[in-house]
């Protein structure tokens, strides 16, 4: 018995020291307006809405 346990505590300890590698999901903002037009935000050439939030949104973000 003692040869086993010599044999089998090693093991899983190194199976414990081991983490599995998982890739961060990723962030998705998803805005859903009703009555948006194409040139209602300042990103799209508004010069009557500020929408500095969403312009930046847009200039980090994909289109």
């Amino acid at each position: 018995v003692n040869k086993q346990i010599r044999l089998i505590l090693p093991i899983l300890a190194c199976m414990g020291c081991t983490t599995p590698v998982v890739d961060a999901p990723p962030n998705i903002v998803l805005i859903y307006v009703d009555d948006l037009g194409w040139k209602d935000l300042g990103v799209q050439g508004s010069r009557y809405y500020e929408t500095p939030n969403l312009d930046r949104l847009a200039i980090e973000g994909i289109r």
